[in-house]
């Protein structure tokens, strides 16, 4: 028996997972390989070491074309090598429309192996859900005799892609432990001398670096609502959380996060004080004539009065009126009215402010009562 692995890249939350795979097949007498795409990919900058990987791998030759911020591989090799493995098992593991990937599922050789997608998509995860893309991926998936997942929610999907039962086997991704291991009490120590904090108490530390928006949402839908510490520990490409007995585990990404400070208004002088609940009703009836592609809508401010205006390219237009406290000069602006109400929909307080400083710059939504987090809209020409 023989088991091969296609995957993207070699990284460190599944090399460490095949070197521990490949001796339990070294010890079962099973052959077990990797064919590797590429050795990295932009914007991932995990080294390439052959030296440290303890298992058998080959790395494809191939083409690696990047567009709008995707990278795929095109490794025109994977059959010729596919054909000399003859593995009995072959489990894809990358994206389902990887060129490589799609043409590894040609089965031209005989005996042609089962085949297995490595899969760690979720439904909560899924960026098309409907459309030719969502049938395409269900179409790829019908070809997998069946599928490994991390968990049970990501097994769900494969299958409903799917769309019949197939078999599924639990590979959780592995990470390197001493990378992520626990501080000592003694490090912990060198570490407060080092940046001259005291001995004892929490410290609050800012770190720059960005994690992945997935990565972001599966923690929040982690953390919930409940009370309770939180642990993070940053690595050179990863960040760890401890939540209870759960740890989660995210790639970084890499980047400087903006100067976000540069786009927050800082002489925005016009300020409208209104209720937050009336703003938030009279933006909904407004914005159900606005136009369903751009959700454009156009606010004149007077003193003391808010006009609301939208329409769309069947010739409808809506226009609404509603009081606020606001004693500065007349002012015409547009806004996609969805970021204006996402602002509203997050702020708990009876009143908001909105300070503008002139109709071609953005505005800052706040809070009327508290001190707390701005909203930042930029504004749309009408």
């Amino acid at each position: 028996m023989s088991l091969v692995v296609l995957t993207n890249i070699p990284t460190p939350y599944r090399t460490s997972f095949f070197d521990a795979l490949a001796e339990e097949a070294a010890r079962a007498g099973k052959r077990f390989h990797v064919l590797y795409c590429a050795k990295t990919e932009p914007g991932r900058h995990w080294p390439y070491d052959a030296s440290k990987m303890r298992h058998a791998h080959t790395v494809l030759r191939g083409f690696h074309p990047s567009l709008t911020g995707i990278h795929a591989h095109l490794n025109p090799g994977v059959l010729a090598e596919l054909n000399l493995l003859k593995p009995d098992t072959l489990i894809l593991a990358g994206s389902w429309n990887t060129p490589t990937m799609l043409v590894a599922g040609l089965n031209i050789y005989s005996p042609a192996p089962r085949r297995f997608f490595w899969s760690e998509g979720h439904a909560d995860a899924a960026l098309h859900k409907t459309g030719l893309i969502a049938w395409l991926r269900r179409r790829v998936y019908r070809t997998f005799d069946g599928f490994a997942v991390p968990n049970a929610k990501s097994a769900e999907w494969a299958i409903a892609q799917a769309g019949s039962p197939r078999q599924v086997v639990t590979l959780p991704n592995a990470i390197d432990a001493k990378f992520f291991a626990r501080p000592s009490v003694e490090s912990r120590q060198v570490a407060r001398r080092h940046l001259g904090l005291e001995g004892e108490g929490r410290v609050l530390v800012q770190v720059s670096a960005l994690s992945s928006r997935k990565g972001v949402l599966e923690l929040h839908r982690m953390l919930g609502d409940g009370d309770g510490e939180v642990e993070f520990a940053l690595g050179t490409n990863h960040v760890r959380c401890q939540i209870g007995d759960i740890r989660f585990t995210s790639k970084l990404i890499d980047g400087k996060f903006p100067e976000y400070s540069r786009v927050i208004p800082a002489n925005a002088n016009r300020i409208i004080d209104a209720d937050r609940e009336t703003l938030r009703q009279s933006l909904h009836r407004t914005a159900i004539l606005s136009n369903e592609k751009y959700r454009g809508i156009r606010l004149s401010i007077k003193p003391n009065q808010l006009t609301l205006q939208a329409h769309n390219p069947e010739q409808e237009e809506a226009e609404d009126q509603i009081e606020v406290v606001y004693a500065g000069e007349e002012i015409e602006i547009g806004f996609n009215v969805t970021y204006l109400l996402d602002a509203l929909s997050v702020i708990d307080t009876s009143r908001v402010n909105i300070a503008l400083t002139d109709s071609n710059s953005s505005c800052l939504v706040t809070a009327a009562e508290a001190d707390g987090a701005k909203y930042v809209v930029m504004p749309m020409r009408l």
